[in-house]
Order: structure tokens, then sequence, then C-alpha cells
């Protein structure tokens, strides 16, 4: 299960890396870990290895479980939004 986990995140790495649109400053991305029901007990380790991934490799991280952060303004400083185990209906209109 860890082998499939890390490559997830080099495979998210990757791809925040190759973005074509550039932003002034570091990349940013944002991890939305929301549950509606049962909550993982690997999300806090899923985010401690993406922070680290961030540390690494040069892009910062944000985390948030708060579903009303999913609008035009606040998403648009991020190259990539990551679904950290998020489960049920966890987005609003």
């Amino acid at each position: 299960m860890k082998k499939i986990i890390w490559l997830g995140l080099v495979a998210i790495t990757c791809f925040i890396v190759s973005c074509s649109k550039k932003r002034a400053g570091k990349p940013r991305i944002l991890v939305f870990s929301k549950t509606a029901g049962f909550v993982h007990a690997s999300i806090p380790t899923g985010i401690a290895a993406i922070q680290k991934l961030g540390i690494e490799n040069g892009f910062d991280v944000d985390t948030t479980k708060n579903a009303d952060f999913f609008t035009e303004d606040s998403l648009k400083k991020y190259a990539a939004v990551i679904f950290l185990s998020t489960t049920g209906d966890v987005l609003n209109n």
C-alpha cells in the first residue's frame, strides 16, 4: 500500500512540475481531505508525505477540510488540488 501511495505522490509531483502555466513564485498545491463518513487513518501520513515532497521539490502545500474554500478566487493561486482520501459528498454547490 505504501508503494502505491508513493507512486501516486511521485505522479502528482511530476504533474505539478510540468504545469505549463507559470505563476509568480513557487508552485502551490492544495490538499483537500474532508470526509463525510469513514475517516481514513492514513490522511495525516499522506499530508505529511506531500508536504515533504513539497520541501524536497520546491512547491508549497496548503491543506483544508473546508469545502467553502473552493471558489474561483481561492483556487486560482494553485497549480493543482489533491483530493486526499475524501469520502462521501464533501463538496457543496
